[in-house]
């Protein structure tokens, strides 16, 4: 039982991360700072794990200032759905909003049933959707 709470903890927590991270690029982006567009890029990989990045696009970002953040052995990508079916969001300046708008899904690696999806749109409104 404690083992099933703690994973459930795990991807409320890695959901709510993910969320903060990419409004944390928006932020960035609507202050504009460092004169620049911000963006997070999700690597499926392993080890999954998502980038903080600056600039237009992951292939083109300035990566002396990547931040990375790893998904918990226990939680995965399951679904990324984003505009242009890419995997990274990244934030328009003055406006915040993005092209890249979609969702993306973590779930449980023990429990396919425990999913939480963050939602992006186009406006660059961020929101969580736990199921």
């Amino acid at each position: 039982f404690l083992h099933y709470f703690q994973a459930g903890a795990d991807l409320n927590n890695s959901a709510q991360e993910l969320k903060n991270i990419l409004r944390l690029a928006q932020n960035k982006t609507l202050a504009s700072e460092l004169s620049s567009s911000w963006g997070v890029y999700l690597e499926t990989v392993l080890p999954q794990k998502y980038i903080l990045f600056k600039g237009q696009s992951y292939s083109q970002r300035d990566a002396a200032l990547d931040k990375t953040h790893l998904l918990p052995g226990r939680i995965e990508f399951y679904q990324i759905s984003l505009a242009g079916s890419g995997s990274e969001v990244v934030f328009q300046k003055i406006t915040g909003t993005t092209q890249n708008y979609g969702s993306v899904s973590l779930r449980m690696k023990s429990d396919h049933n425990q999913v939480g999806t963050i939602h992006v749109d186009g406006s660059g409104r961020i929101q969580i959707e736990k199921r």
